[in-house]
């Protein structure tokens, strides 16, 4: 299983390397499937291909997914942010960056805090 992981994730980020941005999404895709403890990745490379594919359509559903997946990663909503400012949805843009800021003044408070 890990051998075929490894494979996936070394496929999609060579064909995201050629441009091949449909193909490196499948690849991204099928990883996710087999690693579904930390997706991080492989979300952000199915946001980047669709988003260079200019298939922004699929980079809302993607970054979405990751959100879903994801809630309390603010790469996710990082992401989120940058689908919307690509597709000029200002107002979401703002939303999700704003879930952004709070998260990680969040965590300074945290790692300051006595």
């Amino acid at each position: 299983m890990q051998k075929v992981f490894d494979q996936l994730h070394k496929e999609g980020k060579h064909l995201y390397e050629a441009k091949k941005y449909h193909e490196a999404r499948q690849s991204f895709s099928e990883a996710l499937l087999l690693s579904p403890d930390d997706p991080s990745m492989f979300c952000c490379g199915k946001i980047l291909c669709s988003m260079n594919a200019s298939n922004m359509s699929q980079a809302l559903a993607d970054a979405e997914e990751f959100v879903g997946l994801c809630p309390n990663d603010y790469n996710a909503h990082h992401y989120l942010g940058l689908v919307h400012m690509t597709m000029e949805n200002h107002e979401d843009a703002l939303t999700a960056l704003e879930t952004v800021s709070k998260a990680l003044t969040q965590d300074i408070v945290n790692k300051f805090s006595i």
